[in-house]
């Protein structure tokens, strides 16, 4: 698909109506393929991942409406086949993500309620799947990031809060960084959550 296209063309000005089309054309084209196949799991993940991307590509056009749209779509493909192989790692990882993306749009929108449900979820998965890979660079950095919902409480005026779980994705990327003093997104992570940890403490 053309997604990367469109990540390109977005930054550029007065694109907005073609972006549009290319995407209205993906979302024809997808329909059309999946018709084709619908029920093999490989390509409802395919189906899945590729709305999740619709999604992404909405956001960067400011729609954050139809980014919703295709974030549920999203979830609700993962949420039913991870519901259908409880044990595929990966599966729980789509779906652990697919919450985190919701989680996102629903706090652009202002919906601070479903904000924090939709980071909740996400945590729990990415506490059950870091639990079960300790080792595991990826689950341990998702781990991380789903500690985000400090940025709702933030958002529900509960610092306190909102530090704590800061303070507990910084642990993590500290170890991260620590073993893989090479790896420049470890070594970003590290920074940008200092730099959390810090702001957060001076709003106490």
């Amino acid at each position: 698909m053309t997604y990367q296209l469109v990540d390109e063309l977005v930054q550029l000005p007065r694109t907005t109506k073609i972006v549009t089309r290319i995407l209205a054309s993906n979302t024809a084209l997808l329909d059309r393929i999946y018709a084709l196949d619908p029920n093999t799991t490989e390509a409802r993940r395919e189906k899945g991942s590729n709305l999740s991307r619709l999604g992404d590509a909405w956001l960067l056009l400011g729609n954050t409406e139809k980014a919703l749209q295709a974030y549920q779509q999203s979830l609700d493909i993962f949420q039913q086949l991870a519901g259908a192989d409880p044990n595929n790692a990966q599966a729980q990882r789509d779906l652990s993500v697919s919450y985190d993306n919701l989680g996102d749009v629903q706090q652009q929108l202002g919906n601070t309620e479903q904000a924090l449900a939709a980071y909740q979820q996400c945590h729990e998965m990415s506490q059950q799947l870091a639990g079960a890979d300790p080792n595991n660079a990826q689950a341990q950095r998702d781990l991380s990031i789903s500690y985000k919902l400090g940025q709702v409480q933030e958002a529900l005026h509960k610092p306190t809060a909102a530090l704590s779980l800061y303070q507990k994705a910084l642990a993590i990327a500290e170890v991260l960084a620590a073993q893989d003093t090479h790896n420049q997104q470890a070594q970003n992570d590290l920074a940008y959550l200092r730099d959390l940890v810090e702001q957060s403490e001076s709003k106490l």
